[in-house]
């Protein structure tokens, strides 16, 4: 339908307290758009009235010490849900495999299992070895059974892994034990020296809040990283550490979400949502226990 009038008002007010300005304006408008500004900042927040939402780091990425891997075990989703497109799925763990070893070193011990309902141990031996021969190897395996994590950490229990492990794949369990079960079966593999589980996410369809809670399950807490997006971003993210529940209170708030959060690497951006008491130019947040 045609609207007849929309005016907009932005005003940005920066971190020097300094005001900038933008006016849009339409008449009789069929939209057919988003309203987008051309103001050259970034908005740390946007304000209507007592709505607010901004944009808050959690942690302080500078201050946080790395966790880069002494050596990982790649747990590779080999279940029918990636039938299609295996080939590239293939090409993926090769390509991570070579961004780990740029970032790391060729030396970088490295164990690659592929799961479905049965697992199998792909490659053991230094980032730099893998190559064509392990990429034929991984796609003669196929892709085919369901995704059963219970009995892949069954199988880890019982053989050698590396402190890190890493899921590549898309979350979705589809048999065998729940996520909270899987989850205290990964406790127990920390007794056999696993320190940490990041969960690479690839794929279309995707079980984000199963992996959310696989990850914290062994001493260092892990993250769900998106594959997708950048493959060597994502490497880079499995350095990060990892903070669990982390407060978030705003002051002079009648409403604010989210109030805790589960899991996030530090130096991370969130998105904060709050109802104010009044109207104000600048918004009080205490994170994990700091003013920002």
């Amino acid at each position: 339908p045609e609207v007849e009038r929309i005016d907009v008002d932005l005003d940005a007010l920066g971190v020097d307290g300094s005001h900038t300005l933008e006016s849009q304006a339409w008449r009789h408008w069929r939209p057919d758009q988003d309203l987008v500004s051309e103001l050259p900042v970034a908005a740390e927040a946007v304000t209507s009235g007592t709505a607010v939402a901004a944009q808050i780091a959690i942690g302080d990425a500078a201050a946080a010490p790395p966790e880069p891997p002494s050596g990982v075990t790649l747990l590779v989703d080999t279940s029918a849900s990636r039938s299609l497109g295996f080939a590239a799925m293939v090409q993926t763990v090769h390509d991570l495999i070579d961004e780990l070893a740029r970032r790391h070193g060729g030396a970088l011990p490295v164990d690659v299992i592929a799961f479905d309902q049965g697992s199998e141990a792909i490659f053991t031996g230094r980032a730099a070895a893998w190559g064509d021969a392990e990429d034929r190897r991984l796609l003669a395996r196929g892709a085919a059974g369901a995704s059963d994590l219970g009995q892949l950490v069954g199988w880890l229990a019982g053989h050698r892994h590396q402190p890190r492990l890493i899921i590549v794949g898309d979350g979705v369990i589809t048999a065998g034990a729940s996520p909270a079960e899987v989850a205290a079966q990964l406790r127990r593999l920390a007794a056999r020296g696993a320190e940490r589980l990041d969960v690479l996410v690839t794929g279309g369809i995707r079980d984000e809040a199963a992996a959310a809670q696989l990850v914290r399950a062994l001493p260092h807490a892990g993250a769900v990283i998106d594959l997708d997006a950048d493959l060597a971003a994502a490497v880079r993210a499995l350095d990060d550490h990892v903070l669990v529940d982390v407060p978030i209170q705003v002051i002079n708030a009648t409403w604010a979400y989210p109030q805790l959060v589960p899991s996030v690497r530090a130096g991370t951006r969130v998105m904060l949502h709050a109802r104010l008491v009044q109207p104000l130019q600048t918004l009080d947040v205490i994170v994990g226990g700091v003013h920002r």
